[in-house]
């Protein structure tokens, strides 16, 4: 099976969508996926709504709701990025907040971390993922990773 953890319920392809109020709350994931059964989770700008302590928690219970080969794909803003572009003068300030600490239309649209690509990357390894492959687009950083 092959979920997708986002802030809609955006139906990708043959991706199954698991709400935000979900994919941040590791007893819910443990409803909605088995261990060991996912070929792939896509994480799509969710992490900054996980309190940063909890992240190696939180990417450990994911990486063990991957099949062994399963893949978890993390789609986020790069915290570093977000500055540059803010200091350069490539976005401006209502963007760059909203982007930093989220956009407060909702009781659960405020962001709780800003994190980087390290920083991702090495919890990733301290779970036991294999990092496969990564990138920047524009601000957003994409690493796809392997349970071995």
């Amino acid at each position: 099976m092959k979920y997708r953890l986002a802030l809609d319920d955006y139906k990708l392809g043959e991706y199954i969508p698991i709400s935000p109020f979900y994919g941040i709350n590791p007893v819910k994931i443990d409803k909605h996926i088995c261990d060991g059964e996912a070929q792939e989770i896509i994480l799509e700008s969710v992490l900054e709504y996980c309190p940063v302590e909890n992240l190696v928690h939180y990417m450990g219970i994911l990486a063990r709701k991957l099949a062994h080969g399963g893949k978890l794909i993390v789609v986020n803003a790069d915290a570093t990025i977000l500055a540059e572009q803010f200091i350069r003068g490539q976005l401006g300030i209502i963007e760059y907040n909203k982007l930093l600490f989220g956009s407060k239309d909702h009781a659960y649209a405020f962001k709780l971390a800003t994190i980087q690509l390290c920083d991702v990357e090495e919890v990733g390894r301290q779970v036991g993922l294999k990092v496969l492959e990564k990138s920047l687009n524009n601000f957003n950083f994409i690493i796809k990773f392997e349970r071995p």
